[in-house]
């Protein structure tokens, strides 16, 4: 289900094709998202979610999988 909607958000942002995002997809090198980017995804998930995200957290994250533990962790 997190990583639905991880994938959902992403395709949303990148204007991308939500099928091309897999846990493996790396932030920078097989998806372009920059920090702003990057923040809008997780202000997205917690709002999704009903969590909160630490700032120092948001940017520890470098593929979907880091992602989706980060949100389930919060869960």
């Amino acid at each position: 289900m997190v990583f639905d909607k991880v994938k959902e958000e992403l395709a949303d942002i990148t204007m991308c094709d939500a099928d091309d995002i897999t846990m493996d997809t790396e932030f920078g090198t097989d998806l372009v998202i920059d920090s702003v980017d990057l923040v809008d995804l997780i202000v997205r998930l917690e709002d999704e979610f009903g969590i909160s995200i630490e700032e120092d957290d948001v940017f520890s994250v470098k593929t979907v999988s880091d992602v989706v533990a980060l949100v389930e962790s919060r869960i």
